[in-house]
């Protein structure tokens, strides 16, 4: 009776250690399964960021960016966003940059190419603007991400230029600095990362619009995805 009674509970004993290192291994493999699709859906939101920011970098050349920075830093255009913020009188700006061309404020260095650079040249800049936010506000709407803009850097600061709601208002405004991208200064690549940003979760990278000669970084492209969904789903 008394061997009956150890067999039995040396069974259960083994039993109950079976099924615990039988659950422990399926904890296990279900975590690593979770790890395993939560890395390839960033990796998913990680390469749409980046392919996009790229795409839209070199569709921007210096010719649609360095007479909008130009303008964005003249006196005379700083004095009447103000006022146009001020009085929230959108229009004001809008009739100011319709009166002023293209050329009065590209730099010298910069030359106008192909067989419409006069025309290019000639535009007003309100034109050249609402060029640059149409193809941005393409893109999103065809590529269902939150938000697609064009900002630059000078001494450490970044500036909004352009993004696809048009608003003229943003123009030449300081950008709220964020710690964590403080080492990606001077118009240089933000590679793919999710952060939260103004209590909301994104997924967020900036490539570099270059000049012609110099290769050189004059603004950047951005792209911000929208990651509460996805961050809730990952907690």
């Amino acid at each position: 009776m008394d061997k009956n009674k150890r067999r039995f509970s040396l069974s259960f004993k083994l039993n109950i250690l079976i099924i615990a290192i039988i659950l422990a291994v399926s904890i296990g493999l279900v975590f690593i399964s979770y790890r395993t699709y939560s890395s390839k859906i960033d990796s998913l939101y990680y390469a749409k960021v980046e392919t996009l920011a790229h795409s839209v970098s070199v569709n921007y050349t210096e010719n649609l960016i360095l007479p909008l920075i130009a303008m964005a830093q003249s006196e005379e255009f700083q004095e009447v966003r103000e006022q146009a913020e001020n009085t929230n009188d959108h229009e004001l700006l809008e009739q100011w940059m319709m009166k002023h061309k293209v050329k009065e404020y590209y730099t010298s260095d910069l030359e106008f190419v192909g067989v419409d650079a006069e025309e290019e040249a000639n535009q007003p800049l309100y034109n050249l603007f609402v060029g640059g936010c149409g193809y941005l506000s393409y893109v999103e709407e065809a590529n269902d991400v939150s938000s697609i803009f064009i900002q630059y850097d000078i001494d450490g600061v970044t500036y909004n230029l352009m993004d696809a709601s048009g608003n003229v208002l943003r123009i030449g405004t300081a950008e709220e600095p964020e710690e964590k991208f403080a080492q990606y200064a001077d118009n240089g690549s933000v590679p793919a990362t999710i952060v939260e940003m103004g209590g909301k979760w994104i997924c967020t990278a900036c490539e570099p619009i270059y000049n012609y000669e110099e290769k050189k970084p004059i603004a950047l492209a951005g792209v911000d995805i929208d990651m509460d969904e996805v961050m809730r789903e990952h907690t």
